[in-house]
């Protein structure tokens, strides 16, 4: 089973099995085709390197992290050496590694990795690429994980506004950075700003997905609870504001 043809059917179909969720099915598969391209080819090969990353991402679905990191980090040593630090399939394997190192709670680590791939693709594919966006909002989801709020607001509003004008408004990942922002919006109590956004996005998820969808549903929930904190805000001010003569 070496060749080409075969070991690109055994990875469509590791591929349709990781989806149905039979993952160790799908890691059965995913070995023998980088075993097989491994003989074919050797272990600098583009599409021995394909075959790595798509086992190490199984590797890392299956929380078998030290493997996954150690296979990301072969593939983008070698895809460095044979394709260049700023080519989209290297930012690629690194945005990969950076999403492990982060499962693994290496924070710092995994920021530092982030940010060379927003750069790298602010670098090779431009500011307002889909992959450049969503690098950058990988970093700003980061960051704020790590409570620093004032870098990731401004990034995620970066996010927000080119995924607009890039994607349109309802499309999944500018709803998605929209939701992250609302929530970033409410921790720093600018509850207004958080309630537009949060208006704007179930507008969206109204119009795509339906009144009934668990999204849908979520978003409202959360502009009720944006609302009820925003009215208790003003109460308490006004009390304090009664309470001199």
């Amino acid at each position: 089973a070496d060749l080409p043809d075969t070991l690109t059917s055994l990875n469509a179909l590791a591929a349709l099995l990781r989806a149905k969720g039979k993952l160790d099915e799908a890691e059965v598969l995913l070995k023998e085709a980088l075993e097989g391209r491994l003989n074919k080819f050797g272990p600098d090969h583009l599409d021995t390197l394909t075959s790595m990353n798509s086992l190490a991402v199984l590797f890392q679905t299956q929380g078998k992290l030290e493997e996954s990191v150690a296979l990301h980090r072969q593939a983008l040593e070698a895809r460095r050496l044979k394709l260049g630090h700023n080519h989209p399939d290297t930012l690629t394997s690194l945005n990969n590694l950076a999403s492990v190192v982060w499962s693994q709670n290496k924070l710092d680590e995994a920021t530092g990795m982030f940010r060379e791939v927003l750069e790298g693709f602010c670098s090779s594919l431009g500011e307002d690429h889909p992959q450049t966006l969503a690098s950058l909002s990988n970093l700003a989801n980061l960051l704020q994980v790590q409570g620093k709020i004032e870098e990731a607001s401004p990034l995620l509003q970066d996010a927000v506004d080119k995924r607009r004008v890039k994607l349109g408004s309802d499309h999944p990942d500018t709803l998605n950075s929209m939701f992250i922002l609302a929530g970033l919006l409410r921790v720093q109590e600018k509850l207004r700003d958080s309630e537009l956004l949060y208006r704007e996005a179930l507008e969206c998820l109204t119009t795509r997905f339906g009144a009934e969808h668990q999204d849908t549903k979520l978003c409202l929930n959360c502009i009720e609870n944006v609302v009820r904190e925003r009215k208790e805000i003003e109460r308490k001010s006004k009390e304090v504001e009664g309470g001199f003569e």
